[in-house]
């Protein structure tokens, strides 16, 4: 018999038992901005980018410039992550 964890894949919610391989993940997405003075013509204005933002709430604006998730997968969602991020082996 095959013990229940209640573990569910983040992405598909099947089962995973507490026999079968699963992979933790964890993604965090933040934004940046780089402020020195390039001297370039077409080097963004950090003030302009501001005030673009200026009718976001702060959870708005937060969500843009940092977003994280964590969670388990399945193998069969575990491949298509990384397909989807186009990640390659560090190892061949």
């Amino acid at each position: 018999m095959v013990k229940d964890t209640g573990r569910m894949c983040t992405s598909c919610a099947r089962e995973l038992p507490a026999t079968s391989l699963y992979f933790r993940f964890a993604l965090a997405i933040q934004g940046e901005l780089d402020v020195l003075d390039t001297g370039a013509a077409d080097a963004a204005d950090p003030r302009a980018i501001l005030e673009s933002m200026a009718d976001l709430t702060s959870e708005e604006a937060e969500s843009e410039v940092h977003w994280e998730t964590a969670g388990v997968l399945c193998g069969a969602c575990r491949r298509r992550l990384v397909d989807w991020l186009g990640a390659r082996p560090l190892c061949h």
